[in-house]
Formats: C-alpha cells, sequence, structure tokens
C-alpha cells in the first residue's frame, strides 16, 4: 500500500469516527439542567437534569468542567451499613433508548470552589463528553431550597 493509499484510507476512517461521535451527539438531549447557587459559606454545590440517550447504542457522560468552578466531578449516592455516602465516578454510562437522571439525593454533578459571583436566573456552560466527544450545555442557575433537606 502506498503512503497516499494510507492517508486516504485514514482519512476515511476518521471521518467515520467523527460521524457517529456526531450522530450520537445528537440523539442526546438535556430536560431541565440546573445548578443550585452556593449556600453563603459553603464551597461546594450540585448540578442535576435528565439525560436522554434516544441513540441505537450505550454512550458514556462523563463531565469535563463547569465555568465558575474550580472544579467538578460526577458522583453517585450510596448506602453502605445503613449510611449514604456520595461516591466519585469517572463516567456514567447511559443504555440505548433511555435516560440518566441526575437528582439530589442520588447521582448529580458535584462543583467546587465557585471563582465567580453566581446569579440566580443566570447560566454557566458545563463541558461534558459523550463517548470522548467534547460538547457544550447551558445550564440554569436556580436558588437551593434550604428546607429540602438536601445538603449539596
Amino acid at each position: 500500500m502506498t503512503t497516499s493509499q494510507f492517508l486516504n484510507r485514514f482519512s476515511i476512517l476518521t471521518s467515520l469516527a467523527l460521524l457517529f461521535s456526531i450522530n450520537a451527539l445528537a440523539q442526546v438531549t438535556f430536560e431541565n439542567p440546573y445548578i443550585y447557587i452556593p449556600i453563603k459559606g459553603s464551597n461546594a454545590t450540585a448540578g442535576y437534569v435528565q439525560i436522554k440517550n434516544d441513540g441505537p447504542k450505550d454512550i458514556l457522560f462523563t463531565v469535563k468542567s463547569v465555568d465558575g468552578f474550580k472544579k467538578a466531578e460526577v458522583h453517585e449516592t450510596t448506602e453502605k451499613d445503613g449510611f449514604m455516602a456520595m461516591q466519585k465516578v469517572d463516567s456514567f454510562l447511559i443504555k440505548a433508548k433511555s435516560s440518566l437522571t441526575l437528582e439530589p439525593g442520588g447521582k448529580h454533578i458535584m462543583l467546587f470552589d465557585a471563582e465567580k459571583k453566581l446569579q440566580v436566573g443566570g447560566y454557566v456552560n458545563v463541558v461534558y463528553s459523550i463517548d470522548g466527544a467534547l460538547k457544550t450545555e447551558k445550564f440554569k442557575l436556580v436558588e437551593r431550597n434550604v428546607n429540602s433537606g438536601h445538603k449539596h
């Protein structure tokens, strides 16, 4: 195989991989994405959303960063010996034709150390990846209901 033939085949394979990634992203939708404004005196808060995967294959969802925060992680709440605890995970698998709900008391985006003043009603960009392809989604900033019982 000549160098030209190799480069042509490589280009075709790269283009197909990109198309599959774009197709997977096009079949993912976010419903009601929001982040609580941090409580005064707290350095942590959380973000929530329902993510629908209408595509034909399972996808891997990972949060990379959130504008205005030094650090963002994905967490899930687990129970062990009668105690609830948050555990950092690398990503969430979203099965084909299903959804993932990030909600208080369950799976969520954990945010640390706001770097700017956040305003209720404003928005921040959440940079995430689906199977390695980066994309950005706007999350609305909302006030936490302090009587909800959720600490993050």
